[in-house]
């Protein structure tokens, strides 16, 4: 791992570019614990100032928080997080005080464990070693105010006025009759104290402040009345300035430059993609910040210490476009320095000397840097991938191929590194959500460790997938095991027909939503594949249904998102295309790995599967990994779904066909 020592100058940051280097081939792959292991350096931060620089080192089973004096070039103080936490962010609120949000899975016991998770935020004050949890629970959302130390959390307060007892009426005990009711406060990262700035309601589910911590907007969602609002909150108290009952809304990202505006992003009325959205406060129409034409813009960066924006995001292109022509040359200057590679410049302003920069490709896993604008120079921080340098990878492209009923369906393949692309094994990698765009062009530890097994990966964005376009996500709604499955099946098909992809030799793999595809790949197009894996999949839709019912309220926004992707449990569609009712159409071996710790898909999904495998004499493999999560958020269930999987399909499609 290289680590920051010394500043590395060299005229347009030629010495960066040397980091890269030409991958020799090798006889062996790595094992799968090189690809496993969560980055070696991950959560790289640089202080306001660019006094300081801070990063989570995973050498250990147990994460460490390391910081490097970047004016005194000398190690600061660093400090341990116990295993059973998990990191959920790294952030300076200023030069001296380095804010982590930790997580932590937990149980309660009713008349039934009910598993959720913890989020702890700590504050460490790296000039006395000391550290502090900020409120019970919460998150930060701005790091600054108008007052001295001070940072903005959301949080949860407990009010009598508003909870009503159950009274055996089915009116009472939902979520409206919660005495809990969101609110944002402004919390001393000193010394704990905490002052309430603004309270929600029940419904409550985004807020934005300005510079200085006051509320500025909040959004509402009511998943009965199927109704989203924006307000805005002036002397008269909060007001009404976006809304819309079509049963769909818009991210909040934080204020407009000229502070008449709240930024959003999201599609409106007819648009084909999602664009990034003023709405201004004076409750006028909304106006258009920026747009794509080929695709949607999924975010807006602010300055986290100044709130002010400075770009948005393209997922088309992949990449991010400056709201200011400076940022914009910046961003030129540093990608003639690392042709190739794909950039991700943490948020600066304008005037910053010194930027924080990660580079990194489809091929080249990531590696960090310090770069002094004024000097020319950049110094490395650390590879995310230490024992994978050099390693011949896959390249990574976009592709798209047509559905049987005419629509366009995009996707990423990657080749194995080294080969023709002829007749290779595949393995289908199906992501999860449904509704996410987990796929890009990017490193991707999973793909490359396919990869560098001599597979072909196809990543498909089958439609309810985001980012390109409303209607290619509306499309997939109540779309489980039909439409959605046929786009799958659609792009490997097309492989086939093209040759790429031995017919005799490919397997479905996925995790969460992609745990479904698998099981459902092999149970409704059986003679398609050689086998499937699972990883914390949904088996039985009626039967995750009711998992949510006994979960939360009638009222809840997730069981309003289940109902709304999958339909009502009785619908006879949603019966029908649940794998483990269908386990006797299947003809392949199956693998199903699930952690213990899920909470978003439990692990009984994985168990009713392997029962109804069992029951009809098919082949099932279970695992189950004791404190994984739903996320694959450990090392430890990285490499045991790696070197399991691993096995599974060389087992079945890792031999040539016969006679090849």
């Amino acid at each position: 791992m290289r680590r920051l020592l010394a500043p590395v100058s060299a005229s347009c940051l030629l010495a960066a570019i040397q980091s890269f280097v030409v991958p020799t081939a090798s006889a062996d792959p790595p094992p799968a614990s090189a690809f496993a292991r969560l980055p070696q350096i991950s959560n790289v931060v640089l202080s306001p100032g660019s006094t300081m620089l801070a990063w989570a080192n995973h050498d250990q089973p147990s994460p460490v928080i390391e910081t490097f004096n970047l004016a005194k070039q000398q190690k600061g103080p660093s400090f341990s997080i116990p295993v059973d936490l998990i990191l959920a962010g790294v952030a300076f609120a200023d030069d001296d005080m380095l804010l982590l949000e930790l997580n932590k899975v937990q149980s309660i016991d009713y008349d039934f464990e009910r598993k959720y998770v913890a989020a702890r935020v700590i504050a460490l004050d790296l000039s006395t070693g000391k550290a502090r949890v900020l409120l019970a629970a919460g998150h930060y959302i701005s790091l600054h105010t108008k007052i001295p130390h001070e940072i903005v959390m959301t949080g949860y307060e407990y009010l009598v006025t508003a909870h009503k007892d159950a009274i055996g009426s089915r009116l009472a005990g939902g979520r409206s009759d919660s005495g809990l009711v969101p609110g944002i406060f402004g919390v001393d990262t000193r010394s704990g104290k905490f002052r309430k700035i603004a309270q929600g309601n029940q419904y409550t589910i985004d807020w934005v402040v300005d510079a200085d911590g006051n509320a500025a907007a909040r959004a509402d969602w009511y998943p009965g009345e199927r109704t989203y609002r924006v307000l805005t909150k002036d002397s008269a108290g909060w007001r009404v300035i976006y809304e819309r009952s079509d049963g769909r809304d818009l991210a909040l990202w934080g204020v407009s430059a000229d502070h008449q505006g709240i930024l959003a992003t999201g599609a409106m009325n007819s648009d084909r993609y999602s664009k990034a959205w003023i709405l201004p406060i004076d409750g006028s129409a909304p106006r258009v910040l920026s747009e794509d034409p080929d695709g949607d813009i999924t975010g807006i960066e602010f300055d986290p210490h100044t709130g002010a924006p400075l770009s948005v995001y393209h997922v088309a292109p992949g990449q991010y476009q400056w709201l200011d022509a400076r940022l914009e040359q910046r961003s030129e200057l540093l990608g003639r320095s690392f042709p190739g590679q794909t950039l991700d410049i943490s948020p600066a302003p304008v005037d910053a000397t010194k930027v924080l920069l990660q580079t990194q490709s489809s091929s080249h896993p990531p590696v960090w840097y310090v770069v002094d604008l004024a000097r020319k120079s950049a110094t490395p921080v650390g590879d995310a991938y230490p024992e994978l340098i050099d390693v011949p990878m896959g390249e990574t492209q976009r592709i798209d191929y047509p559905s049987r009923d005419g629509a366009t369906i995009p996707a990423y393949l990657t080749l194995p590194p080294g080969t023709a692309d002829r007749n290779l094994p595949l393995i289908v990698l199906v992501h999860g959500g449904p509704a996410t765009h987990d796929d890009d062009l990017e490193f991707n530890w999973w793909v490359q460790f396919l990869a560098t097994r001599g597979y072909a990966v196809l990543q498909p964005q089958f439609r309810g997938s985001t980012g390109f376009g409303e209607a290619h996500r509306i499309a997939g709604e109540r779309q489980w095991g039909k439409r959605m499955q046929d786009d799958v099946t659609d792009g490997v098909r097309k492989l086939i027909s093209d040759g790429i992809a031995d017919a005799k030799r490919i397997c479905i793999v996925g995790a969460s939503y992609g745990g479904y595809a698998a099981l459902a790949g092999a149970a409704f197009t059986p003679d398609l594949y050689a086998c499937a894996v699972s990883i914390a999949g949904v088996s039985d839709l009626p039967l995750m249904i009711g998992h949510t019912e006994k979960m939360s309220s009638d009222e809840s926004n997730s069981l309003a998102y289940w109902r709304r992707h999958i339909g009502p449990p009785d619908d006879p569609d949603v019966i029908a295309y649940s794998p483990a009712r269908a386990a006797s159409n299947v003809r392949v071996p199956i693998l199903l790995i699930h952690g213990l710790d899920d909470i978003v898909v439990p692990p009984v999904q994985s168990q009713t599967m392997v029962r109804a495998m069992q029951a009809a004499g098919k082949e099932a493999l279970y695992v189950e990994v004791p404190e994984g999560d739903h996320w694959l958020t450990t090392s430890t269930m990285r490499e045991r779904m790696l070197e399991e999987s691993g096995r599974f399909i060389a087992r079945y499609i890792g031999r040539p066909s016969q006679g090849q």
